[in-house]
Formats: structure tokens, C-alpha cells, sequence
């Protein structure tokens, strides 16, 4: 999903996809903690990325994922 959506300059969708990714290979690496947070939060993602798809696929504006792009950077260095 990252790559495609890079490819075809949807930069927001594959920002996102990026953060789901690195967060859940830190949860994997033992680096983050498996907690409801960090479930409530690839959850979270999981919704956005859907909101984002049904968006563009209706040719609306996607919503801004700034925030919950910060979320994942913030429990990714804890």
C-alpha cells in the first residue's frame, strides 16, 4: 500500500501506511509495548486509511492524517 500510493503521489496514505508498518515492527522487535494503546492506535490508523481510500474514491479531499501520523511517531520513540 505504502509503495502504490507513493507512486501515485498519494503522500498522505503512504505516510500513514509507513507509520502502521514501522509501529507494528516495533511492537514485533519487542522496541514498543503491546498495550490497548498501541492496539486503539493501529486500529486508529486502520480506520484513517479506510476514511482516505472511501474519499478518494467518491474523488473528495482525504482528511489530513498530520495527527495521527505525530500519534505513531510519538509511541514509535517512547
Amino acid at each position: 500500500l505504502k509503495g502504490g500510493a507513493r507512486m501515485v503521489g498519494l503522500t498522505q496514505l503512504s505516510a500513514l501506511a509507513h507509520e502502521l508498518e514501522s509501529l507494528c515492527e516495533a511492537l514485533i522487535a519487542g522496541v514498543a509495548v503491546v498495550d490497548r494503546s498501541a492496539y486503539e492506535l493501529v486500529c486508529a490508523g486502520q480506520d484513517r486509511t479506510s476514511v482516505i481510500i472511501e474519499a478518494l474514491s467518491k474523488s473528495e479531499t482525504p482528511p489530513d492524517t498530520a495527527d495521527i501520523i505525530a500519534q505513531f511517531k510519538q509511541r514509535i520513540s517512547k
